[in-house]
């Protein structure tokens, strides 16, 4: 979100399907929008005019949701104890974070920017800049701080609170659980750009999921 177009950050599509209240019309008919599946939405073909949805049996409430969250962070939290301390503030090129500062600032945004969206505030973001936490240990102490006090608002949440409208800094309304999917990609893109520019200091980082490339293709058929 900070900095030129390559630390710009961009909003797609994810996995989690949140059920809402609200219904669509579709051919005439009213239908209900989709619950929350572990899988993608899937549905029935066309028959004679009528829409049928089929969903699986197992629905995501808000503590699952807050689950998600916690898990997708901690995949990223692994990666901190392998960082170099004299490398805390190197960036591969002008015009990028350095790894202190995209540490901060998926910190601060998690907690001064979801977190306060999350409870119908306006963004508090403060930036990533070092007088926020300057050197490895109040980086970590930062980070650290800020995910929790996150993590309280969000599991303070409810199903119906995920249904509700909040509004984005950029003054769009949004219904909260897309805009908490929006903030695991958000992490989730800033993990990989943290994973490279480790790989470029010659860091050894851990296989995302356990098994590297070579070894999902040394056990497929």
């Amino acid at each position: 979100m900070e900095g030129d177009r390559r630390t710009t950050d961009s909003v797609a599509t994810g996995e989690i399907h949140i059920a809402t209240p609200s219904r669509k019309k579709r051919d005439g008919r009213h239908c209900p929008r989709g619950r929350i599946a572990d899988g993608p939405r899937r549905s029935q073909p066309f028959a004679k005019g009528k829409w049928r949805p089929r969903l699986s049996n197992r629905h995501m409430t808000a503590s699952d949701l807050a689950d998600y969250i916690e898990k997708s962070h901690a995949r990223t939290r692994r990666l901190l104890p392998l960082i170099p301390h004299d490398d805390l503030e190197w960036s591969p090129t002008a015009g990028w974070f350095t790894i202190g500062g995209l540490l901060r600032h998926l910190a601060g945004i998690e907690r001064w920017m979801y977190a306060e969206n999350a409870q119908k505030r306006p963004s508090r973001y403060p930036g990533h800049g070092r007088e926020l936490a300057d050197g490895y240990e109040a980086v970590l102490v930062y980070y650290d701080r800020l995910h929790e006090d996150a993590m309280t608002v969000f599991r303070a949440l409810d199903d119906s609170a995920l249904a509700q409208k909040v509004v984005t800094p950029a003054g769009a309304p949004i219904t909260l659980w897309k805009w908490l999917r929006a903030m695991t990609e958000h992490e989730a893109h800033h993990r990989g750009q943290l994973y490279l520019m480790l790989a470029m200091r010659r860091v050894q980082t851990p296989p995302l999921y356990g098994l590297t490339s070579e070894e999902v293709q040394a056990r497929s058929i």
